[in-house]
């Protein structure tokens, strides 16, 4: 029995996947930008840009559950494949190739285990950075003056650092996918 109907499932699934991780952190970027020229001060109208962050916020939030869906089909996708996989090794009669099929059936699983943890990793990472996020949000809203702003500014500090460990695991989580996904392809 060919896996190929399973095999291109799970290429399209973790391709999908990778474009919406790839569309959260861009739209990270966005929130993270406009959060950042509200405390340093390039706004013209701060409860104007403080409307807008928070449709950013609540936009960020949203991409980050379209991720979590894309990643639970994903591993839906990955769990046929090699459960389909392992019950067709014993239709092969020659234990040589019985056992190179297991060997790439369980070096193929390693692979994807590895990137599925580094997309956990990710996740791990990104919740709370938006929590941390979220909570200055919901500071500014309650005080839009400049001492306040002015306040925040240890802590967008604290946050943009965070955000570039954020940015360097989605990026690192990025290319694993691109790559096993890529590996999965016929030539």
């Amino acid at each position: 029995p060919a896996n190929f109907k399973a095999i291109d499932k799970l290429i399209n699934t973790s391709q999908s996947t990778i474009g919406q991780i790839r569309g959260t952190r861009l739209q990270i970027e966005e929130t993270l930008n406009a959060y950042n020229a509200i405390v340093g001060g390039e706004v013209a109208d701060n409860r104007k840009a403080y409307r807008q962050l928070n449709k950013n916020l609540n936009q960020t939030k949203s991409q980050r559950e379209k991720v979590r869906n894309h990643v639970a089909k994903m591993e839906a996708a990955a769990d046929k494949l090699f459960t389909d996989w392992e019950a067709s090794l014993d239709d092969i009669s020659t234990m040589d190739l019985r056992e190179r099929s297991m060997e790439r059936m369980n070096d193929t699983k390693g692979r994807y285990d590895d990137l599925l943890a580094a997309g956990r990793a990710a996740g791990e990472e990104f919740d709370p950075f938006i929590t941390y996020l979220s909570d200055q949000i919901v500071f500014l809203g309650n005080d839009m003056n400049p001492a306040a702003i002015s306040a925040l500014e240890p802590d967008a500090k604290k946050l943009n650092a965070q955000a570039e460990d954020v940015f360097s695991t989605i990026d690192k989580a990025l290319e694993d996918m691109s790559n096993y996904a890529n590996s999965l392809k016929p030539e």
